[in-house]
């Protein structure tokens, strides 16, 4: 995808413990753990960690940074960090990412003034603080307190040490007892880490009760997926080797998936480090399957960076035939180069091209469009995206999505394929943007996805539609948001 990153291939980030943020605040009863908190558990937390982690979320709040791609640049400098300050970077990073807006309400009720008042980096290091207080317990208050304190004098900000310090204590104090706003968008945006508009796009499209799934989900902490390459190695084996990882099983609907939870460090896996399985989520990995390509066929691959899809359509026909896989940026056209030589794939033709433009004069067995899309179902995967998108966003990427389509199916041979895929849950990107291609391309009808993949994820329309459950209920049934249609050309 071109403007929006679906599951991404997050090398420095820890695969933990799967589930709900909520579940390891402070005043909960349950059993507190954050993704990476069981590496940071300790009195003596070294607060380097803590400002480069305030570094982290100032350049991707300010200067639109990507979470993964920022701490993947970090670790790579501060190489001398061990594995308990890097899991502590992460927690933190992510943490507040994810609960930026209820962090913000604990500092807003401490502080009983617009937060505009305070100095943006200031606000960044009074947010790393109040994650500590509410969501890690074996932090002890009065650490995550003078750390925060002692942080704010070394960044600039020496004469607000007083009001650090009084803010810290107030919300160590009330913990989450603060009011709650009554209306259902922006109550539950609030609990679940989303802004109360996208709660409100959810609702309008799927009913509060959907609404609310949606938020639940995708505000959790996910599984990471691996796509075993089984060209190589086999799925059994792959999960053989992983005897040391914590928590980890077989996907439920991707028989090349693995899932992995409980706590660990994706660049050291071995499977990676061999080129033996790369980093996809379980929805993502459907799209290939659905497209069901046969050894020896040419396939476009419209929107294809970083090459995610393009590898596993390769793989699948057993690096026999040709996939031209496109993008418009070169820097990302270099990246499907690099992981198809890292996986030893010589079937794919990297271009640099815009989908809405390219020309070919020979005809393609299959076309796959993974369309540029609003990403409103991997966001448990980009927390900060949520902050980022807004509703004139949204609004945006249909006549994109249109354009790509209608361009791209010129070049389906009679008889051929074409695969529409978002990682989305708007409707106006999915099952609308079909219907109106159809209407206006007679020539192509659909293919119900049920002969493909598990009938379960398929719509009554022959789509399919992966909607999200939490991934504490079954790490191995987790699906990001994703909508793909299967359509076939007139002979």
């Amino acid at each position: 995808m071109s403007s929006v990153r679906a599951p991404p291939v997050p090398s420095t980030a820890s695969f933990g413990n799967c589930g709900s943020l909520n579940s390891c605040a402070r005043s909960s009863s349950a059993t507190p753990k954050h993704p990476t908190e069981a590496a940071v558990q300790s009195d003596k937390i070294n607060n380097g960690a803590r400002s480069l982690a305030a570094k982290a979320l100032d350049e991707i709040e300010r200067r639109g940074a990507y979470a993964d791609q920022y701490l993947d640049g970090l670790f790579r400098r501060e190489r001398a960090l061990d594995p308990r300050e890097r899991g502590l970077v992460t927690a933190l990073v992510y943490g507040v990412l994810r609960r930026r807006n209820l962090l913000d309400a604990a500092i807003k009720n401490a502080y009983q003034r617009p937060l505009k008042k305070l100095h943006p980096a200031l606000l960044t290091i009074l947010r790393t603080g109040a994650f500590q207080l509410l969501y890690f317990d074996r932090i002890p208050a009065p650490v995550a307190v003078s750390e925060t304190v002692e942080l704010a004098a070394r960044s600039g900000h020496a004469k607000a040490r007083g009001l650090v310090n009084a803010l810290m204590r107030k919300i160590s104090s009330v913990g989450m007892d603060f009011p709650r706003p009554e209306g259902f968008d922006e109550r539950t945006g609030l609990e679940t880490g989303f802004p109360a508009w996208l709660v409100g796009h959810w609702r309008l499209q799927e009913g509060e009760e959907g609404a609310k799934l949606m938020a639940e989900t995708f505000g959790a902490v996910p599984p990471v997926f691996l796509r075993v390459d089984t060209r190589k190695i086999s799925r059994e084996e792959a999960l053989t080797s992983l005897g040391e990882t914590k928590e980890y099983g077989p996907g439920e609907y991707s028989p090349q998936g693995i899932w992995l939870c409980g706590g660990g460090d994706l660049r050291e896996l071995e499977l990676l480090k061999k080129g033996l399985a790369v980093a996809q989520g379980q929805a993502s990995q459907l799209v290939s399957l659905l497209l069901a390509p046969a050894p020896g066929w040419r396939i476009l691959d419209a929107c294809a960076a970083p090459g995610i899809k393009a590898t596993h359509l390769a793989s699948l026909m057993e690096d026999r035939g040709e996939i031209v896989a496109l993008d418009i940026h070169p820097g990302r056209v270099s990246m499907i180069g690099e992981l198809a030589g890292k996986l030893e794939l010589r079937s794919i033709k990297p271009v640099l091209s815009d989908a809405a433009l390219y020309k070919d004069e020979n005809p393609f067995d299959a076309v796959l469009v993974d369309a540029p899309c609003s990403g409103l179902g991997v966001l448990a995967h980009n927390p900060e995206k949520r902050w980022r998108l807004t509703p004139a966003e949204l609004a945006g990427f249909p006549p994109l999505q249109e354009r790509i389509l209608a361009n791209t199916a010129k070049m389906v041979k009679p008889g051929g394929i074409l695969v529409y895929a978002t990682c989305t849950t708007a409707r106006e990107e999915n099952e609308e943007a079909v219907k109106a291609f159809l209407k206006e391309n007679p020539a192509f009808s659909v293919e119900s996805a049920a002969g493909f993949i598990s009938p379960r994820l398929v719509t009554k329309e022959g789509f399919v539609r992966t909607f999200p459950r939490p991934p504490a209920s079954s790490p191995g049934g987790y699906l990001e948001g994703f909508f793909a249609a299967r359509m076939r050309r007139s002979q």
